[in-house]
């Protein structure tokens, strides 16, 4: 292990680098500041103290507290605003402001944010923008009624952002599959079916035989065992 040689009090002690509040990891240098800034300063003021690059710092990390990343969400930086946005342990409360922020490389982070709340999904996926309702599209936690709604938008890459969103529900997937003007919606949605059926009923992918008449059918409500399965794959065996 290194020993960190900093003339600072408490810094001449055993340890990695990076375990040294002063030269360690950024995040680490940053959480010391607040620590140091925090019995002399009210919370509201602790972070004014940190440079940009630090208060980002300290938004990108998950163990950041919830107060802290509430406070930083309403920062002056939109750099530091969009970290927030991104980070999935930034509370509920505070991603729903950010889902409501001036700049869109904000509110489209939280789109894209595996922690967002479905309200915050569902407000963004009507966004003029189709980079954010593509996010939306793609986060396998947006709720399927929603899913269900972008399944119709009127941006091609919106709807194959849907096809390849493993939350997307089976009967949309397969709607998206039969669409008969957009080739590279079409072709998305029939590869990611084929895979469906293949994974939930137990058949081969190559056993396009068996694929092609279950998917003619209500696939994603069966299972192998079911009586339709079962006699597809007695006509048409895997190999």
């Amino acid at each position: 292990m290194s020993r960190c040689t900093a003339p600072i009090k408490g810094h001449r002690k055993p340890g990695s680098e990076a375990n040294c509040p002063v030269h360690g990891a950024p995040t680490n240098r940053a959480f010391a500041l607040v620590e140091r800034l925090r019995p002399s300063l009210p919370g509201t003021l602790i972070e004014s103290g940190l440079d940009t690059g630090l208060r980002s710092d300290l938004a990108s990390d998950r163990r950041a507290p919830d107060d802290l990343l509430a406070r930083l969400a309403g920062d002056a930086s939109g750099s530091v605003r969009e970290v927030v946005a991104a980070n999935p342990s930034t509370p509920v409360e505070a991603l729903l402001a950010l889902a409501g922020d001036t700049d869109w490389r904000v509110y489209e982070k939280v789109a894209a944010n595996r922690a967002a709340p479905d309200a915050a999904l569902a407000r963004l996926a009507g966004d003029a923008s189709w980079t954010t309702r593509g996010a939306v599209a793609n986060n396998p936690t947006t709720p399927a009624g929603v899913l269900v709604t972008l399944a119709r938008d009127g941006n091609e890459m919106v709807r194959v952002s849907v096809a390849k969103n493993p939350s997307t529900p089976g009967e949309v997937l397969s709607a998206l599959a039969g669409e008969e003007n957009t080739s590279r919606v079409r072709s998305t949605a029939a590869n990611l079916v084929r895979a469906r059926i293949s994974a939930r009923l137990g058949i081969d992918e190559s056993n396009t035989g068996a694929i092609d008449v279950l998917r003619e059918q209500a696939w994603w409500e069966m299972s192998p065992d079911d009586p339709a399965v079962v006699l597809t794959k007695t006509l048409h065996p895997n190999a």
